[in-house]
């Protein structure tokens, strides 16, 4: 047997190890693309419910600061001054909480802002290959191959 025949599956397992790493670079670099995507798309669907909530307290905050004088003046032509401050309060105060809930109803409404999508496409194309790999040790044991045992998800310790 030649050397260079001996060096030929040595030369063919670093092949293949390359590969398989430089794939296993491209599929992650596409995941973690896939999931920055999915996250600034939901992030950009939420954008205007946070506006309505960021306007409710601001308007909340305007709405006491430059009309309180006013409105104390004119409450205080019917009511003591006590009176009208109670009333000013709860007119201010249920505009806010009018304006909250309605940005709140609308958060509720929306997906979270997480890339659930891809983690899902993820798991179920890590169980496809984990799947394909045990199939082929399968199938390397029915040869009479003695092959890897490989563990399974559910062998996996958690943290």
């Amino acid at each position: 047997m030649t050397e260079q025949q001996q060096q030929s599956p040595q030369a063919g397992i670093a092949g293949a190890l390359t590969d398989l790493s430089e794939q296993t670079r491209i599929l992650v670099r596409g995941e973690i693309a896939a999931a920055q995507q999915e996250t600034w798309d939901k992030l950009k669907a939420t954008a205007p419910a946070l506006g309505l909530l960021g306007g409710a307290g601001v308007l909340g905050l305007a709405a006491s600061a430059s009309a309180y004088r006013a409105s104390l003046r004119l409450l205080e032509r019917w009511l003591p001054p006590s009176g009208a401050a109670l009333v000013a309060t709860a007119l201010y105060g249920g505009g806010a909480a009018a304006a909250g809930a309605l940005g709140v109803q609308q958060l509720r409404t929306l997906p979270v802002p997480f890339p659930t999508d891809t983690v899902a496409e993820t798991g179920a194309l890590v169980e496809e290959t984990a799947a394909e790999v045990r199939g082929g040790a399968d199938t390397a044991t029915a040869r009479g191959v003695p092959g890897p045992t490989l563990p399974t998800p559910r062998d996996v310790p958690r943290p």
